[in-house]
């Protein structure tokens, strides 16, 4: 797969199907990618020394690889962060550089590392234990005298099936949330949506909680451009959530308040901005924006 359309004279890289990526590099980018790689290095040494993990600074300087092994994470031919692998702990660390963080890079890297069943090892003082057990994560142990959590990834067995519905105009560029009024998650917006009933389909579901939440009652043949599954966690469960994206007219719809959510149609560069809201809510505008 590319990674974008190519000039003759650029440097490329191309995922290989069970094998990995091949770079193509021009003359002299071996020398910058070699450079970025040192900065992106002691950046994050550096930031171990700041968290206070003295064990894996002396052993990532010593060149100690069977307590931590380090490798780049690339963007195209961008060094954008570090993936750190514990062989010890079977559990990997994604450090994302600062200067790619807030665009979304940093959820791809932990999607992939979910869908790799990859183990995640969370120092206390990152503060990001809370965005891993928000994404339906499980913290199996600790280590380093209880300052570093190990999380697993979310299993389909251990979830609840939730289905949700997220109507969007194309055309407009409008998106219809909703600002939920009952708790657990009170005062967060999200796509309507919900658990899902014995003999019900995920699809009858979410077009059931549509109806309850902001009593919006689409045509029989209306169906769904596309279907994404994510996890979420919540006071100690975890969902899989199956969120159905359907092109309408927002001009055509009306939607309506209701005890359980309070409607508003919203910008995608509008929505992205939009607090407090879920992190599935959030994967899913970002899919929107880049569409």
């Amino acid at each position: 797969m590319s990674t974008g359309k190519l000039q003759a004279s650029s440097s490329f890289s191309v995922e290989l199907i069970h094998h990995g990526t091949l770079f193509v590099f021009t003359e002299g980018q071996i020398e910058r990618v070699v450079k970025m790689w040192d900065e992106a290095r002691s950046q994050y040494i550096a930031h171990l020394h700041q968290v206070g993990v003295e064990l894996y600074v002396k052993a990532a300087l010593s060149g100690d690889t069977e307590t931590i092994r380090m490798s780049p994470i690339f963007h195209g031919v961008i060094v954008i962060g570090v993936l750190v692998e514990l062989p010890r702990e079977n559990a990997v660390v994604p450090y994302l550089l600062r200067e790619y963080r807030g665009d979304g890079m940093g959820e791809t890297i932990v999607d992939m590392l979910e869908n790799q069943k990859r183990a995640i090892a969370v120092h206390r003082n990152c503060n990001a234990v809370d965005y891993y057990l928000k994404r339906g994560w499980q913290i199996v142990r600790l280590i380093c005298g209880g300052n570093v959590s190990i999380l697993e990834p979310p299993s389909y067995d251990d979830a609840r099936k939730s289905a949700t519905v997220c109507l969007y105009d194309p055309d407009a560029r409008k998106v219809l949330l909703g600002r939920r009024l009952v708790i657990p998650w009170e005062n967060h917006w999200a796509f309507p949506g919900g658990g899902i009933d014995e003999k019900e389909t995920p699809y009858q579901a979410a077009l059931r909680e549509l109806k309850e939440e902001m009593r919006i009652v689409l045509p029989e043949d209306a169906k769904p451009v596309e279907v994404r599954q994510f996890f979420v966690g919540s006071e100690g469960r975890v969902y899989v959530v199956d969120c159905h994206i359907l092109h309408v007219r927002a001009d055509t719809l009306d939607p309506q308040s209701t005890e359980e959510m309070e409607p508003k149609w919203v910008s995608i560069n509008d929505a992205l901005r939009v607090r407090p809201m879920g992190l599935g809510t959030r994967r899913i505008l970002r899919l929107l924006s880049q569409m």
